[in-house]
């Protein structure tokens, strides 16, 4: 019975850690500051994305290539230089992780637990893979090896 006693008020001293009421500090008031850099847009392309998810896509730049993966599937790579379409896949799957860059691969991971290799030159897909669960961030490449992180915290 002592045990159970124990575990109600371990449980008591969590939930009341938990309380909503806690005193928030306010965020610190923004200063002016004068720019020390000039930036300047050169090119910008777009992603169409379907809905407003938290997805692990950001680019991935590998010599004189941009390399951009879409949630809804599109994998593209665009010239550094000039934002020019080099190449663009089309996958038949929701992409949430990628993409990564290396050894000739451009890979993503999609959100039903594929890695999906694609040749960095052309587009073209190389290999696909299973995992335990959907990619959450931009696959690893290199040394041989792709490496991905899952939902379930493995890799």
């Amino acid at each position: 019975m002592r045990p159970a006693v124990g575990l109600l008020v371990a449980l008591a001293l969590l939930a009341s850690g938990c309380s909503k009421d806690k005193d928030v500090d306010p965020p610190a008031e923004l200063v002016d500051f004068d720019a020390t850099l000039a930036v300047k847009r050169e090119w910008s392309v777009s992603v169409a994305a379907d809905e407003v998810l938290r997805l692990g896509l950001s680019p991935a730049v590998d010599g004189d290539r941009v390399f951009v993966a879409g949630g809804g599937g599109a994998v593209f790579a665009v010239g550094l230089a000039n934002g020019r379409s080099l190449w663009r896949a089309r996958l038949d799957a929701a992409v949430s992780g990628g993409p990564g860059v290396g050894a000739g691969l451009v890979v993503v991971g999609t959100r039903k637990g594929e890695v999906v290799a694609l040749a960095a030159d052309s587009g073209a897909e190389r290999w696909r893979a299973s995992v335990a669960g959907e990619v959450l961030s931009p696959p690893a490449v290199g040394g041989g090896r792709v490496v991905v992180h899952t939902v379930d915290g493995r890799l």
